[in-house]
């Protein structure tokens, strides 16, 4: 189990995502957002409403965790939530909206729980049982691994452009 601080350093990181996330793209055109520069991964539109629909589950699951006793977690299929019309387009901006609320009031909520809430349990038929404290980790490091994603599509894009 993760100390107070260390749990605050993961809250904070997960308040932040939104913010870096929009730095990380502001200035790239509409239309490079959603091609795939790289070969098997999404575009950077495809990465950005994934991260919103994502962290939507993420935090349903959360509060069903919170609510209930050891709830069962429903799974989220990414791949057939990407294929939706929405998830396609290179408008990005009400995802990022989404992000940027979704993340403060899961971030509030997070800072006001007691130390024994973080023990509470859920279960999900491929993870086995997960804890408040594994999501928050688990999806800290899901929105820094898309962040990372979004960077090696610029860098494939900025190598596109020059050749």
């Amino acid at each position: 189990m993760l100390s107070a601080s260390e749990r605050m350093a993961f809250i904070k990181k997960m308040r932040n995502l939104p913010d870096q996330l929009k730095k990380v793209i502001s200035n790239i055109p509409k239309d490079d957002l959603e091609m795939a520069y790289l070969p098997g991964e999404w575009s950077i539109a495809q990465n950005v409403h994934h991260l919103a629909d994502a962290h939507m589950n993420a935090f349903y699951r959360f509060k069903q965790i919170l609510l209930h006793e050891q709830p069962e977690l429903r799974q989220f299929d990414q791949k057939n939530w990407a294929r939706t019309v929405e998830s396609t387009l290179p408008n990005i901006e009400d995802s990022l909206l989404i992000l940027r609320g979704l993340h403060n009031r899961w971030c509030t909520l997070m800072e006001a729980l007691g130390e024994n809430d973080w023990e509470r349990r859920g279960m999900h038929k491929q993870v086995g049982v997960v804890t408040l404290e594994d999501l928050l980790m688990s999806y800290t490091r899901h929105g820094e691994t898309h962040l990372q994603q979004i960077a090696q599509t610029l860098q494939a894009r900025i190598e596109h452009l020059q050749n």
